[in-house]
């Protein structure tokens, strides 16, 4: 009987052992998913983060323009007054 109690409490520390392996298995697969996705995602957010330096960039230069032509404007108005 003893001997009994024993073998099932070895094959119920083995299959304990094989789900927790498979368990672990996945939890690595997943983590690998995440890994990539997050770096996928820092790729884009690098990207965007690039573009807006770009766009912030372009408005400047766009306010630089329009404050000249507003310049101009007015030169040319006084010019035309005369």
């Amino acid at each position: 009987m003893r001997r009994h109690d024993l073998e099932n409490q070895l094959r119920n520390a083995n299959t304990l052992l094989v789900q927790r392996q498979e368990s672990e298995q996945e939890a690595i697969q997943k983590i690998s998913i995440l890994t990539a996705d997050k770096q996928v995602l820092q790729e884009k957010s690098s990207h965007l983060q690039r573009q807006l330096g770009n766009l912030d960039v372009e408005k400047r230069d766009v306010e630089r323009s329009k404050l000249r032509l507003e310049k101009d404007k007015n030169v040319l108005k006084k010019t035309l007054d005369k």
